[in-house]
Order: structure tokens, then sequence, then C-alpha cells
């Protein structure tokens, strides 16, 4: 009895192990995704159709694996892109804006000075 107990001990270990390689596999292709698609227009929903996941819980396993949301992660990478599109000089605000996936210019003001502490102008000066 004592074998068997340590057998399934070890067997359910295992299963756990697994589990947690195959949903940080899921997380590292939908990171890829998001990274090559960040300028269309992307939802949690869109990508849980994509993968096969529930939204809800394509939410938790990000937080879970990459220590922030969707948005946040979205977010991220256009107004990263953004930022260096700044830097060019050679784009108005606007088309900037449309290139790194925002269709409306005050949500992309809205969330580059939340990032940045910046607005895209005074952003685009202090690198002149």
């Amino acid at each position: 009895m004592e074998y068997l107990l340590a057998f399934a001990e070890e067997v359910i270990r295992l299963l756990l192990q697994e589990r947690g390689n195959r949903s940080q596999d899921v997380v590292r292709d939908i990171n890829r995704y998001v990274q090559e698609h960040y300028r269309e227009s992307l939802t949690i929903q869109r990508l849980a159709e994509i993968f096969y996941l529930h939204p809800v819980y394509l939410g938790q396993l990000l937080i879970k694996k990459n220590g922030i949301g969707f948005n946040e992660l979205l977010h991220n990478l256009r107004i990263e892109e953004a930022a260096r599109l700044l830097e060019e000089r050679t784009l108005k605000l606007s088309e900037i804006a449309e290139r790194v996936g925002y269709a409306n210019y005050g949500q992309f003001l809205k969330q580059f000075e939340k990032k940045m502490h910046l607005s895209p102008n005074e952003y685009r000066q202090a690198k002149s």
C-alpha cells in the first residue's frame, strides 16, 4: 500500500509538471502571436478563439505566466513602437497612433501618457 501511494504521488507530481510545461508553451505561442499582431484590432476574445481557450482562463494564464494582463501587454507593445517611431520624427502623431494599432487618437494619447509620463509631443521634443 505504501509503495502504491508513493507511486500515485509521483504520477500526480509528473502530471502537474507536464501541465505547467504545456501552459508555458501556450503562453509563449500567445506572446509571440501578440508581438506579431499588436497593430491589429486584437482582443482577448479573439486570442481565445485562435488558441481554443476560454477568455477568462486565458486572461488568468497570461497574468500568472507574464505577470501582466493581456491589455497591458498589448498597450506596452504599442507604446514601445510608438516611442521608436516618435524618435524618427517623420510621421504625424495621428499616423503613429494608427500605425501602432490605435483607431482612436484619444486612446493612444491616454495610454502613451500613462506609460511614458509625457505626451507624445513632449516625448518627441525631449528626444530631439
